[in-house]
């Protein structure tokens, strides 16, 4: 009877655990002659094509004009398809742009002043990819900032801590892959997994 009630308990504390991370670290690709600039692939597949997936990723974007570029639910860094996601430094702004295979960057977000007192980004990216509308990412930052100074980590995601989303953007493609990773320029990745769903 014991044994039964400790089964029930591992199994029931597992299924509400929302906050687990999915084992999928990253490899990075050594085989670059550009040492400015360094890829990361995922080790394994997304589970579909049609999937919404969750990144946690943070990493010091060290000089202007550093970016980091997030590719989701794609086959190659060589095509550079799937959804993409681009963080880049302009000075003290903070760029955040969006694409699909053979669609122009759109933008999606600038943030004056978001370096001024930090190099690093600490954020969650959702990506729908084939479903609802089509694709459609959400960007939260993983802190809040208190009188200017203090900086509070947050599991939840909330309006307060949403940067940006692609509510009024359409997109005429999906990412046709199964592969995620990163590419990164000038900047240094601290943090890239792949995650279970966060509490919305």
């Amino acid at each position: 009877m014991k044994q039964i009630r400790v089964l029930f308990f591992i199994i029931f504390f597992c299924s509400c655990d929302k906050h687990f991370t999915i084992e999928e670290a990253l490899i990075k690709d050594e085989n670059l002659t550009d040492h400015s600039t360094r890829h990361y692939i995922s080790p394994g597949v997304l589970p579909g094509l049609l999937s919404t997936e969750y990144y946690k990723i943070k990493a010091h974007l060290n000089q202007d004009s550093s970016y980091l570029v997030l590719f989701s639910h794609f086959n190659s860094l060589e095509l550079e398809d799937g959804v993409k996601v681009k963080f880049e430094r302009d000075k003290t702004r903070l760029i955040i742009e969006i694409s699909v295979q053979n669609f122009k960057w759109e933008s999606l977000s600038e943030i004056e002043d978001y370096f001024l007192n930090n190099k690093e980004i600490d954020l969650t990216v959702e990506v729908k990819n084939g479903v609802g509308k089509g694709v459609f990412v959400r960007i939260w930052e993983n802190f809040i900032i208190k009188n200017n100074i203090i900086k509070l980590e947050r599991q939840v995601t909330t309006k307060e801590t949403l940067l940006a989303d692609t509510e009024n953007i359409i997109f005429y493609k999906k990412g046709e892959g199964l592969k995620w990773g990163l590419k990164l320029f000038r900047s240094r990745l601290i943090k890239g997994v792949r995650i279970s769903p966060p509490l919305l």
